[in-house]
């Protein structure tokens, strides 16, 4: 047993940018450690054989899916960050993004 490796959160005012009147919709979530990323985002589908996802999903992408598998390690060594619809600090996408020192925000959906 270890103690949660999460920094105490920050909440700052983010101003609303045009991309909501372009039909852009914001996401919401939980962080589930400390540090940001800037990329491309490449959804998988949970069901997708991790083989044909790991061949799609290139290096430095930000992994999006629902809930990260223990099948689907490889992709997260690649990406640059993980966001999931799973909410927990303690779900494993959070737990492996922490171990690989990588961004990860969990309970996303769109609002």
């Amino acid at each position: 047993m270890r103690d949660i490796t999460v920094l105490a959160r920050k909440s700052k005012k983010v101003k609303e940018s045009s991309r909501a009147s372009q039909g852009w919709h914001r996401l919401t979530g939980v962080p589930a450690g400390p540090r940001r990323v800037r990329g491309k985002a490449y959804f998988v589908l949970d069901d997708q054989p991790p083989e044909e996802a790991e061949k799609l999903f290139p290096k430095g992408g930000v992994l999006v899916t629902y809930v990260l598998h223990a099948e689907y390690y490889g992709l997260s060594m690649k990406a640059s960050g993980i966001v999931t619809k799973v909410e927990s600090i303690l779900s494993h996408s959070a737990i492996i993004a922490r171990e690989l020192g990588i961004p990860c925000v969990t309970g996303v959906d769109v609002r």
